[in-house]
């Protein structure tokens, strides 16, 4: 697996299966990840080392009642190295999370993450 599209849509089938470790595998040592601060959201905020990037899907997951959990993807665009993936997660919350948010609310986004992939030679 070292083709760009392969490793963004195996990176999207493990993210199915809700086994962060295995997602984590597939980034590299060190990485530019930042998802915007919202109020108290502890999974929100910057990452640099793929070892964090297990602990903010964990984090983030507990929040949500997964079986309610859906993605919608709606394109991949791939050029060489460059990938990103458009879409739509769907989350049921779990437990109170941030003010405004109650339990069994449920929480739409749009996400359009940009992958950059480096094989080393």
């Amino acid at each position: 697996m070292n083709d760009t599209k392969s490793v963004v849509l195996e990176c999207f089938r493990r993210l199915g299966t809700w086994d962060a470790d295995a997602v984590g595998e597939l980034f590299a040592d060190e990485v530019d990840w930042n998802v915007p601060a919202i109020g108290s959201l502890r999974w929100t905020g910057r990452r640099s080392r793929r070892v964090e990037i297990p602990a903010y899907f964990k984090t983030m997951w507990s929040h949500f009642l997964t079986e309610h959990s859906r993605v919608v993807s709606d394109i991949l665009l791939v050029d060489g190295d460059d990938a990103v993936q458009l879409g739509t997660f769907h989350h049921v919350t779990r437990m109170r999370c941030v003010a405004g948010l109650a339990a069994a609310d449920l929480v739409s986004s749009g996400f359009a993450p940009l992958a950059l992939m480096r094989t080393s030679a």
